[in-house]
């Protein structure tokens, strides 16, 4: 019997491991829940403009200019000319420093949300990269103890053939060749759970237009 151990890399997986801060970079650019969050913010920092608007004083100047023909003073000056400054706030300035201040805090809250949204993708794709390579290391050491357990397996059937061995010895060597396969492929298993995981992270499951 020829050794039985499947071939779980793909081509599009087998370098995971080699570029982990490309797969954090794309993981960062791609997520959709920052994209939303950074619409959310150019939104309140537009609130908060509109806020401010309510907040300009008005200013109106205002000049005059006259004559006088009538008897009086002569030393007076016939001509006059003033200027008036009318300085008033908004009616709705109360309403506006509320809009303002209510869409700064939003503003503060989104932003505080992105950072910790960017730290907790950069987490788990370390994490899922750790789990990668961890797990490939368990299947490595799952293979080659298929290959021993494959080798046992048919020296104790020679055996068993040349009359050196019984049925219960076979048996055992045949079921501990069962059990290693079956740990090879739960670990195989997992690591493409953990690859499937980390290719969601990064929208790499979708073609990007």
């Amino acid at each position: 019997q020829k050794n039985w151990v499947p071939d779980y890399k793909s081509a599009s997986n087998a370098d995971l491991l080699l570029k982990p801060d490309f797969y954090e970079k794309q993981a960062l650019n791609r997520s959709l829940e920052l994209k939303i969050l950074e619409s959310k913010i150019k939104q309140s920092g537009l609130e908060r403009s509109l806020g401010r608007n309510y907040l300009r004083p008005k200013v109106d100047l205002k000049l005059e200019w006259s004559e006088d023909y009538g008897e009086g003073d002569q030393s007076l000056d016939s001509n006059e000319t003033r200027a008036f400054l009318n300085f008033s706030l908004p009616i709705e300035y109360n309403r506006g420093l509320g809009k303002s201040r209510a869409a700064q805090a939003k503003n503060d809250q989104l932003k505080f949300q992105k950072k910790l949204t960017i730290e907790k993708i950069k987490v788990k794709n370390r994490s899922l990269v750790s789990r990668i390579s961890n797990t490939e290391s368990i299947v490595e050491i799952t293979k080659k103890q298929v290959t021993l357990s494959e080798k046992l397996a048919r020296a104790e059937l020679i055996k068993f053939k040349q009359g050196s061995s019984d049925l219960l010895k076979l048996n055992l060597r045949e079921d501990k060749l069962a059990q290693s396969r079956l740990k090879n492929l739960e670990y195989i298993l997992q690591y493409h759970y953990y690859v499937a995981d980390l290719k969601n992270l990064t929208l790499d499951l979708y073609p990007v237009p």
